[in-house]
């Protein structure tokens, strides 16, 4: 962004920056107590200690930012300044958020970014996300069909030249198409 644009509070987002192991957490907590926030978060298959368990746990893609919406601006900027930061209505029996700032520029003032800046950081976050297994895996040369949760290659025919529970390789008009599986049926298969 220019320094000289404008942005307008309404649409645009401070960064909060936290220790990296708080990130999930203090979005979590803010989100909570009723400020909007965001983070690029993944799901991560972690092993439990001591206990041969794995276990799907949310983890930051950029650990220490989060953005929050910059019409609640003074309430946060104060939030900031506590040193213990208490919670709304949670009373004693919910922990306190986790210490964080707000990010400044060189002038001063608090950086303000534009709502269409965080698109890109959208998109890492989508194709991150964990895909759910299929059920079936199909043959090679079977006809199949995207179903609607395949996006905008829903409706999109093709072959499959390899599939596996995850992915599947199909080739359309000629052209190789790696999509999820878990988005495909059998062409012959009637739409939902």
């Amino acid at each position: 962004m220019d320094e000289g644009e404008l942005v307008d509070p309404s649409e645009a987002w401070c960064i909060l920056r936290t220790a990296g192991r708080d990130t999930v957490r203090l979005a979590r907590s803010l989100e909570d107590d009723g400020y909007v926030v965001w983070t690029p978060v993944q799901l991560q298959d972690v092993r439990l200690s001591r206990v041969k368990v794995k276990r799907d746990v949310r983890v930051a893609i950029m650990p220490s930012y989060i953005f929050a919406r910059a019409d609640r601006l003074q309430e946060l900027r104060r939030l900031a300044a506590m040193p213990v930061k208490p919670r709304r209505g949670g009373g004693w029996g919910q922990p306190s958020h986790a210490s964080f700032s707000i990010m400044k520029r060189p002038t001063g003032d608090f950086a303000l970014i534009a709502d269409r800046y965080l698109v890109a950081l959208r998109v890492l976050e989508a194709k991150r996300r964990k895909r759910p297994r299929a059920e079936t895996t199909f043959e090679e040369g079977t006809e199949v069909r995207v179903t609607e949760e395949g996006g905008s290659f829903a409706g999109l025919l093709g072959r499959v030249k390899r599939s596996s529970e995850t992915i599947t390789v199909m080739i359309s008009n000629r052209l190789p198409v790696t999509i999820p599986t878990c988005v495909l049926v059998q062409a012959d298969v009637p739409a939902p």
